[in-house]
């Protein structure tokens, strides 16, 4: 009695597994990127207060009156003639910013300053004060004993 295999040439039998090995990965990479997707996690305080972080900013756009304005500045960078400001406005990713660029609805900056901004809300000036440098130690290198 001959087996089945020993009828199907060697070079036929690599072309058969390599054709597999193709096919297989074809099904579980199919799976996983048509697959169902995870939900996304929220974030810690969205969960605690309630308030969806999305929502709030859209509503901040499309509804009336003044938008949320909180305005930390990470750094100042001065040359020559022009000055660049580093801002984190309502908690998002820190940006720079140039004197009259808006940073948002009827908020502009109007000018960098060496220690802080001016930024106009509606027509109102408002002036912020970037964080304090550290002071350099005076003593240096000290020699200990």
């Amino acid at each position: 009695m001959r087996h089945p295999w020993k009828t199907i040439p060697p070079a036929r039998m690599v072309h058969i597994a390599g054709a597999s090995l193709v096919a297989a990965g074809l099904l579980f990479w199919s799976y996983r990127l048509l697959g169902p997707e995870p939900a996304p996690a929220q974030r810690p305080e969205a969960i605690q207060s309630g308030v969806e972080p999305a929502g709030e900013i859209v509503a901040g756009w499309l509804g009336p009156g003044d938008v949320r304005l909180n305005i930390n500045v990470i750094g100042l960078v001065r040359r020559q003639d022009k000055a660049v400001a580093v801002l984190s406005i309502n908690d998002a990713p820190p940006v720079a910013y140039m004197s009259g660029e808006t940073l948002m609805r009827d908020v502009v900056l109007r000018s960098v300053e060496p220690d802080g901004i001016t930024v106009e809300r509606s027509g109102t000036p408002l002036r912020i004060a970037a964080p304090a440098r550290p002071e350099p130690d005076p003593s240096g290198i000290v020699r200990v004993p």
